[in-house]
């Protein structure tokens, strides 16, 4: 999957390595008709949301790929794309910002302050009833 949402309550949930994710089955509201990435080779795209405001956190990879003057590619040796941009590739990060109304955050240490504090301040409406413990593979969550 290309683009990956999770919800996350901790640093240690932006480990991404086996962890659950939702996978959105419809990108074209963000990216084109077709639902492709122009000018990215294997690209995965992470987006956490803090626990209570829903802000988003980007983190994103790919290979890019550079399309020069004879028609033919030439793949980036770097993870990211800065600095690399050519008229046949879409600006992931900026077409993100644009849908999450300039919210986005792309410094992960910013964004894990964010996410400590709203744990700290945040209080849920109504009245606390009960807790459980839920448990995946004999582990408590």
């Amino acid at each position: 999957h290309v683009f990956n949402f999770k919800i996350v309550a901790n640093e240690a949930d932006l480990i991404t390595e086996d962890k659950p994710f939702f996978n959105p089955k419809f990108t074209h509201q963000i990216y084109n008709s077709d639902e492709t990435l122009r000018g990215h080779d294997d690209p995965s795209i992470e987006i956490f949301l803090s626990p209570s405001t829903l802000t988003p956190f980007l983190n994103w990879n790919t290979r890019c790929t550079r399309i020069d003057a004879a028609g033919s590619d030439a793949a980036a040796k770097s993870s990211s794309c800065y600095g690399f941009h050519t008229h046949k590739q879409d600006d992931i990060q900026g077409k993100l910002q644009a849908t999450f109304e300039n919210s986005l955050i792309t410094d992960r240490t910013k964004f894990i302050k964010l996410v400590r504090n709203e744990n700290r301040r945040f209080r849920p409406l109504g009245k606390f009833v009960t807790e459980f413990t839920r448990q995946i593979d004999a582990k408590p969550q």
